[in-house]
């Protein structure tokens, strides 16, 4: 039997998909909206930002430090009290202080070994074994796993947020991470941590993991003082969970109100795979004496990295479909 289709049938199904056809229609509005924001904001210093955060999930995976293809940096001085060393995609950055030196991460290698961290700092001179610290961003082993190594051999205090040092522990019946150090000293979102003449304060910024942290510090170029802010957790697949994604919005949001009350000019990543930092790193090593650094980049600059980050999630949300039309 042949069902009969008529006009009146016809009118209920097109009533039935039409919402439907209007709010995917309504995403996508608000998508290219979000996605067009971030690349205003952008212009053409953070252009590579405004692109990389758009991606898709399959496009990201590629550049992640899981698909493997790091190399090591070429260790190196970037500021009078901060220095470089790691590797393509995973930045370890190190503050030399009077009362020893602050890593910010300890990058991570296969049974936790430090092989490119330790030979990075003893070619800029610096002496391992004054590690005071190592402030770890996030509980994922690609920045904690070299750690243990620094813990154990040369007694540096390894600090991280409550919520990740929760995060990293194994869970029952699971195998345990022999890379996991020593459970430590536990950072404060907003609570300072003053080592010598450096003042660090760390901004909880979840999303990435449940206890992710930025930190806000200041630099010394040419004897003026900076303010460097590095968000701990930048990069966020956007296949995440909506809580999640919506999380990681909440921390941008935060993270630009802290920086902006401070002051943030320089911009830092752990995973400098957005930023074109190696690019402003050629510029600084044929700088001139009468010219700008590269890293410094302004208060207003750092605000609008913030925004393409910021408006760059909320596109992919509604490529999701899943933000709400205002």
């Amino acid at each position: 039997m042949t069902a009969n289709c008529g006009p009146a049938t016809l009118t209920l199904t097109m009533s039935l998909l039409f919402p439907s056809f209007v709010a995917a229609q309504s995403q996508d509005a608000l998508a290219r909206q979000h996605f067009d924001a971030a690349r205003k904001a952008a212009g053409t210093e953070w252009a590579t930002a405004a692109n990389y955060f758009s991606m898709t999930a399959d496009e990201v995976r590629p550049s992640l430090p899981s698909s493997g293809g790091a190399v090591p940096i070429e260790p190196m001085q970037v500021f009078d009290n901060l220095y470089l060393v790691g590797t393509t995609k995973i930045a370890v950055w190190t503050i030399r202080t009077t009362e020893g030196l602050v890593l910010i991460d300890a990058g991570g290698e296969p049974g936790g070994r430090a092989e490119v961290l330790l030979a990075g700092l003893n070619k800029l001179g610096l002496d391992p074994r004054s590690i005071r610290y190592v402030l770890l961003s996030h509980g994922h082993e690609d920045h904690f796993a070299g750690s243990k190594l620094l813990q154990e051999r040369f007694g540096a205090r390894v600090a991280m947020s409550a919520a990740d040092w929760d995060f990293i522990q194994p869970k029952p019946g699971a195998p345990g991470n022999p890379d996991i150090p020593r459970r430590d000293l536990t950072l404060v979102d907003g609570e300072t941590l003053t080592v010598g003449d450096a003042r660090i304060t760390p901004v909880l910024t979840p999303g990435h993991t449940p206890g992710s942290m930025g930190f806000i510090f200041t630099v010394r170029d040419r004897g003026t003082t900076h303010t460097a802010a590095l968000f701990g957790g930048t990069m966020l697949l956007p296949s995440a969970p909506l809580p999640q994604v919506q999380q990681y919005i909440h921390s941008i949001e935060r993270f630009r109100e802290v920086t902006r009350g401070l002051g943030a000019d320089v911009e830092l990543l752990n995973h400098p795979l957005m930023d074109d930092l190696f690019v402003k790193l050629g510029k600084l090593k044929t700088r001139q004496p009468n010219d700008a650094h590269p890293l410094v980049v302004g208060e207003e600059g750092y605000q609008r990295f913030l925004t393409v980050m910021y408006e760059s999630m909320k596109g992919q949300l509604a490529r999701r479909g899943e933000l709400t039309v205002p």
